[in-house]
């Protein structure tokens, strides 16, 4: 039988008295045996030294935690509650309704254009030189009022 396995049961006191005085004259002989021994002795030895802790510490931490001033992502959430969100995204969405049935920049054709300006100028030329002529001699009477208006 490989002693080198009976280590855990030697390290946990599960041997009688004649096993565990033959593991020890084992581990006198086993330098792999003694290594993992001088291992568990250092390990032991930092254990023991670290100071034990009080019993409430999670109650100490939360305290300290919790005590702390909220930061400011905190109160920007806070801010946010349902209904003064529901109420921020009505006044939102009124807003952008707003612009969004306002009339913006109309596109201006050029017979747009053309229709506005002839009537601009019909409205400033008098009512008897917007007379149209039926016939050659009717229209040649015309430009010669037009070129000498009495």
């Amino acid at each position: 039988m490989d002693k080198c396995k009976l280590f855990d049961r030697y390290r946990d006191n599960e041997m009688s008295e004649s096993e565990r005085s033959d593991f020890e004259l084992h581990l006198a002989a086993c330098r792999n045996c003694r290594e993992k021994m001088a291992l568990l002795g250092n390990i032991v030895g930092l254990i023991k030294q670290e100071p034990i802790r009080p019993l409430d510490l999670a109650e100490q931490i939360a305290e300290k935690a919790f005590g702390q001033p909220r930061s400011w992502d905190t109160w920007v959430l806070s801010w946010l509650k349902p209904s003064q969100a529901l109420a921020a995204l009505v006044i939102a969405l009124i807003f952008i309704s707003l612009f969004w049935f306002l009339p913006g920049p109309q596109k201006v054709s050029v017979f747009w254009e053309y229709e506005q300006l002839m009537n601009q100028a019909d409205a400033a030329i008098p009512a008897a030189r917007l007379l149209q002529a039926g016939s050659d001699s009717e229209f040649m009477v015309w430009l010669q009022q037009e070129g000498n208006p009495q």
